[in-house]
């Protein structure tokens, strides 16, 4: 059940634009969208022990501060500013559940993939990631009761129905969109261009930061500039696909080292050594992928709508 007073997803409607839509339609059109989605999964959140409710209410979080940051020029900044400080501080009570479960999922799958000698201590080593999931959990939901996150419910469908737009809103939005979507694209560019397949993890994580904000800028913009955008944004999206392999490997990796340094079992300990090999295995064919996945996302013909 969704929480009390908390707006329903019948009170809105994901309208198509037409030629003479304005740039402010098409902000209306992306917040309403991402809306949407978060609230036809808060009543999953909440009732539900689904991951994919969880991830997909957090997509939802991620791509509407993406969105209002990529339409920054088209809105008061007070408002815009007050409205991303909510959704981020949601993204921060959604995001430890959703990593603690995919943490948790891709290790029992590595654990299951063990020979039979191996998995049951293998299963032993991840148990406890089962506790962590709980306690994230528990604090999702305590927010989730809370009058700040029914006051963010409401502003949401507020600022689907009327965002605070500025004048240069009224401009048509197959003129001024596709343009918003290259800043982020050229920021994108940039890092890319700063890295190889040698580089640190955590500047391959801001690279993955970058192409997702690149493909949500393209992924808004689709809407007026149709079919070149989709395949745009779903070149950048392969992107962050083979780069977040990479960064889930590492995080793996890592919780296992903490976690080896207390294993008592030389069973238990044999097999987190077997799970790390695995991650690390993982992560290095990650590295040696996103090169190639870049050129084919960077190739010229793919920013033609821009």
């Amino acid at each position: 059940m969704s929480a009390p007073g908390a707006p329903e997803p019948a009170q809105l409607a994901l309208e198509e634009l037409g030629p003479d839509a304005t740039a402010g339609d098409a902000v209306r059109r992306a917040i309403t969208a991402s809306t949407l989605r978060l609230l036809g999964h808060e009543a999953g959140v909440r009732t539900r022990r689904e991951p994919e409710d969880v991830h997909q209410a957090r997509v939802a979080t991620r791509r509407l501060r993406s969105d209002l940051r990529t339409f920054a020029p088209l809105l008061d900044r007070e408002w815009l500013d007050g409205l991303r400080a909510e959704l981020k501080w949601l993204g921060g009570e959604l995001g430890p559940v959703r990593d603690a479960e995919v943490l948790r999922d891709r290790l029992v799958e590595s654990a299951r993939s063990l020979l039979e000698i191996d998995r049951e201590s293998a299963l032993a080593v991840v148990a406890p990631l089962a506790a962590d999931v709980r306690v994230a959990r528990r604090r999702l939901l305590a927010a989730m009761r809370t009058r700040r996150y029914r006051d963010l419910l409401d502003r949401l469908v507020e600022a689907a129905r009327a965002p605070a737009l500025l004048g240069t809103a009224s401009t048509p939005a197959v003129r001024s969109i596709p343009r918003l979507a290259r800043r982020p694209w050229r920021r994108l560019r940039s890092a890319a261009a700063a890295a190889d397949e040698r580089s640190p993890d955590e500047q391959l994580h801001d690279l993955r930061i970058r192409a997702k904000r690149s493909r949500y800028a393209a992924e808004a913009a689709a809407a007026v500039a149709g079919k070149q955008a989709t395949i745009f944004a779903r070149a950048v999206a392969a992107l962050q696909d083979t780069l977040g392999e990479l960064h889930d490997a590492v995080v793996a990796e890592a919780w296992l080292r903490r976690q080896a340094a207390g294993l008592d079992g030389g069973g238990q300990r044999f097999a987190a050594g077997e799970l790390v090999a695995l991650q690390r295995n993982a992560a290095l064919e990650a590295r040696g992928e996103w090169p190639a996945v870049w050129d084919r996302a960077r190739a010229k013909d793919m920013r033609s709508w821009m």
